[in-house]
Order: C-alpha cells, then sequence, then structure tokens
C-alpha cells in the first residue's frame, strides 16, 4: 500500500530552461518557479522550460 507522506514538506516544484539547463531550484510553493521562468525569459529570451513537482510518500507491505 502506498500513503501520502504529509509529515514533512508538501510538493517541491522546480522549473529548468530547456535551452540553457539553468534553473529556478526547488521551492514549496510553485510561485518562486514561476516568477524565476518569467524572469529568465525576459533576460535571456529563452522560452522553453521543464517543470518537475515532487511529491513524497510511504510504502507498506502490512494490510490497513
Amino acid at each position: 500500500m502506498l500513503r501520502e507522506d504529509r509529515s514533512g514538506s508538501g510538493l517541491i516544484t522546480q522549473a529548468e530552461c530547456t535551452t540553457c539547463l539553468d534553473g529556478s531550484g526547488a521551492a514549496d510553493d510553485g510561485r518562486g518557479p514561476v516568477l524565476w521562468c518569467l524572469a529568465h525569459a525576459r533576460a535571456t529570451g529563452h522560452t522553453g522550460f521543464r517543470r518537475t513537482r515532487t511529491d513524497f510518500f510511504r510504502a507498506s507491505c502490512e494490510a490497513p
């Protein structure tokens, strides 16, 4: 059984430019990476980005 792990951080979001591979760094809110993409696009003219979202879970082999 897989269960969402709520004991630590929630969803982690980061973005990476697909042209130069510069990245936003990880953030526990989606706003930081979005603002980074907009600033990076304005500064460089790069328009392609990869967004990665990570969540956490725990596995158990025991019956509920």
